[in-house]
């Protein structure tokens, strides 16, 4: 039987029952570890995608003892930690892996962010895919839990990663 990743989502609340212009109404993202299925997890909102270039400055004398010239060049790279953020889930896969990583704090991942849209009253393919080398994850935190509010329950994962690269999908 193949992997069905929209299948929790789907024996909580049935497909024909779902308006997903209302349900999704952007994308939903897939976070996969080391290539491992099933994923750590999906969720709702990202943020901190970015890099910041270092930039050095090289001032050298023109031919003959000419004008000055300045070039710049990248001297390094840096990544801004990514954010991922969704309802509370009952699903214990991204705490496993929080566990696993506990147990040998040295050791970096790889992961993959994956864009998925709806079409048609399912999950398409991914959208696009974000390549993160040399991952581990910075906190995790849960939204204030309190009784009297009607607020959902939140969660928030802290990734820091080496590097990241976006594999854009052809839109053909």
């Amino acid at each position: 039987m193949a992997f069905n990743a929209f299948l929790p989502f789907q024996q909580s609340y049935p497909l024909q029952a779902l308006d997903f212009g209302r349900v999704f109404l952007g994308s939903l993202f897939r976070v996969s570890v080391d290539g491992r299925l099933p994923p750590v997890g999906f969720f709702s909102g990202i943020s901190g995608l970015s890099i910041e270039y270092a930039l050095e400055e090289t001032t050298a004398r023109g031919p003959n003892g000419g004008p000055a010239h300045t070039t710049k060049h990248v001297a390094s790279a840096k990544y801004g930690d990514i954010t991922l953020s969704r309802g509370m889930s009952p699903d214990n896969r991204l705490m496993a892996w929080l566990e696993e990583w506990e147990m040998d704090t040295a050791r970096r991942y790889t992961a993959s962010i994956d864009v998925l849209g709806p079409i048609g009253g399912r999950l398409a393919p991914a959208l696009d895919t974000f390549e993160l080398e040399g991952v581990w994850p910075v906190s995790w935190t849960a939204g204030k839990l309190e009784a009297k509010s009607d607020s959902p329950v939140t969660e928030e994962l802290v990734l820091a990663a080496d590097e990241v690269r976006r594999k854009a999908k052809s839109p053909i």
